[in-house]
């Protein structure tokens, strides 16, 4: 009889360690999930990075190309203030229609 309360005394013992077993198992299993949603969201970051930064380089050199115009490289004239918006919008224009706008090396 005594061996029978021992058995009913070790199961609840048993079950609880069980648990306790599961639930790190668990645990570790959405810390491994969480590493590897950050890990792809870093390289997805780093894919748009990479993206931008190479259309930045084009931007930037559109940029340059238009400040070459000789009506931009000096102050504008007050009576041309309200025509500033289309001054610059016309010179980038021009700068479009260049050839290449990128250097091929």
């Amino acid at each position: 009889m005594q061996a029978k309360q021992e058995q009913a005394v070790d199961v609840p013992d048993m079950l609880v360690a069980m648990q306790d077993i599961s639930e790190e198992t668990t645990e570790e299993a959405a810390m491994q999930n969480a590493a590897v949603a950050q890990e792809e969201a870093m390289l997805q970051d780093a894919t748009q990075d990479r993206r931008i930064a190479s259309k930045r380089v084009h931007v930037e050199r559109v940029i340059g190309l238009a400040k070459t115009f000789r009506i931009l490289k000096d102050e504008l004239h007050h009576a041309y203030v309200p025509f500033g918006g289309r001054i610059l919008f016309v010179c980038f224009v021009l700068t479009n229609f260049r050839p290449n706008l990128m250097n091929n090396a």
